[in-house]
């Protein structure tokens, strides 16, 4: 079962991901062109009931954030531009630092489709590559000669040898992984 998609990534993961300097990021997010989100504790607003959740920072507190390295803010948007959201001036502010910024899914995917910033592709540039499909076809051949295991977890566990035997045994998945390729093999998804 795969894991549920995130809504939410810290500010690192969405730098790694656009082809802009850190303080292109900050700009936009200054200018309230990228929203950065922030965790808010159970706190009391001005004229609002208490509240717990994901708020938009304020561009001024992203502003400040980026000058100063941190910040007490004061400032947030439930819904940016139009519910404001303010701490009473009687209540402490909620300190922040850049790693506690994260940017929502759809923030994220407005902001490149809106600006048209193009994406590198992620998945032909990050990591080794993976053997599995050399796995995937061994398996292939050896159903079709009927050589291969009544079980599925007999036939990773075969494959699992085969592939450390010739493939460097550091790139080589685990039995589980590839008995959960074979039975995507087998259903055809």
């Amino acid at each position: 079962m795969p894991l549920p998609k995130r809504e939410y990534y810290f500010l690192d993961e969405i730098m790694a991901r656009l082809p802009l300097t850190a303080r292109d990021v900050q700009y936009y997010i200054c200018h309230g062109h990228l929203l950065a989100s922030v965790w808010m504790p159970l706190t009391e607003f001005s004229g609002q009931p208490p509240y717990r959740g994901y708020v938009h920072i304020d561009p001024d507190t992203g502003f400040d954030l980026f000058c100063h390295g941190k910040v007490e803010a004061r400032s947030f948007y439930h819904f940016y531009p139009f519910t404001k959201l303010l701490i009473p001036d009687d209540r402490p502010g909620i300190a922040l630092t850049e790693s506690s910024l994260l940017v929502h899914t759809n923030d994220f995917e407005a902001f490149v489709a809106i600006y048209d910033v193009p994406l590198p592709d992620l998945k032909r540039t990050a990591g080794r590559p993976s053997i599995m499909p050399a796995i995937i076809d061994e398996y292939r051949k050896r159903r079709g000669a009927n050589k291969d295991h009544k079980t599925l977890s007999a036939e990773s566990e075969f494959l699992h040898a085969w592939a450390a035997e010739h493939f460097s045994a550091k790139s080589v998945p685990q039995p589980t992984s590839i008995r959960n390729a074979l039975i995507q093999e087998k259903t055809g998804a």
